[in-house]
């Protein structure tokens, strides 16, 4: 069985209101992993899904399988569905193979669970719904239209050929293994010159800007619930010549030295 994170939410309806899985529903962020815990965990939002998974193929849970989750603007939707988010959608937020690669061995492994023998996308008449084809929504963009969407063709057939014993997608719980042995792989640094702060996700190869403190706070939260080894700059390089805590007080980079750790800006 793919593992998971659990994350929670008090967003959603407790059991199916009488209804039966019958599809899953993909869907795609506009966003980050990080970003979706936080909205989902806010009950003023009113908004959630089963899973979400991130750039690095971590998946997290927020709705149990057998309640239903807040996420596709249909009330029968929602109670036949199990919803999966994707981090991506924007210009500066990617949706990674690696990220596909475990959707399709999440949505292989759920499949086998209902006792569907393939995965279908054909409308609202198969066990595979895009978000935008489900009547009243006004998320026309969601999965696959979105700048970086989600290849959803990639996710199906690859899902088929694990159902099928034809190949296997790299497993969830090998990625987060090597997340957690490869070391320090979230790293939070200042900017020189300026207040801001920014977290580096060594694994993805990617950094993002932080808007703010309280941002900073629940993310650091939420990466450590998922057990993400995190430290700041400062503290991988306080025995080195010069380290200081800087003006951020995680320790300062210089914004145009940031290629030459191989990082790209999300």
């Amino acid at each position: 069985m793919v593992h998971a994170t659990w994350i929670g939410t008090p967003n959603y309806e407790p059991g199916r209101c009488g209804q039966k899985v019958d599809h899953i529903t993909l869907h795609i962020m506009a966003g980050f992993l990080a970003g979706t815990d936080a909205t989902f965990q806010d009950p003023n939002r009113k908004t959630s899904a089963t899973y979400g998974i991130g750039s690095n193929g971590a998946i997290h849970q927020y709705v149990r399988e057998t309640d239903t989750p807040w996420s596709d603007g249909d009330w029968l939707a929602n109670a036949t569905g199990i919803s999966i988010e994707h981090e991506g959608g924007l210009p500066q937020a990617r949706c990674t193979r690696a990220c596909m690669d475990a959707s399709a061995e999440l949505c292989a492994d759920i499949a086998r669970r209902h006792g569907w023998k393939k995965l279908v996308h054909d409308g609202l008449n198969g066990n595979i719904y895009l978000h935008r084809e489900i009547p009243g929504t006004d998320h026309t963009t969601c999965p696959d239209l979105a700048p970086n969407g989600l290849d959803w063709r990639y996710v199906v057939n690859k899902a088929n050929q694990i159902l099928a014993g034809n190949t296997s997608a790299p497993s969830t719980p090998t990625t987060i293994e090597k997340e957690k042995t490869m070391g320090t792989t979230h790293i939070v640094f200042g900017v020189s010159g300026s207040q801001h702060i920014y977290i580096a996700n060594l694994l993805a190869g990617t950094y993002q800007r932080v808007p703010s403190m309280d941002t900073l706070k629940t993310r650091l939260y939420i990466l450590k619930k998922a057990g993400c080894n995190v430290k700041s700059w400062y503290e991988c390089n306080k025995d080195a010549k010069g380290a200081g805590k800087g003006r951020s007080g995680y320790g300062d980079v210089a914004l145009k030295d940031l290629p030459a750790f191989g990082l790209e800006l999300k």
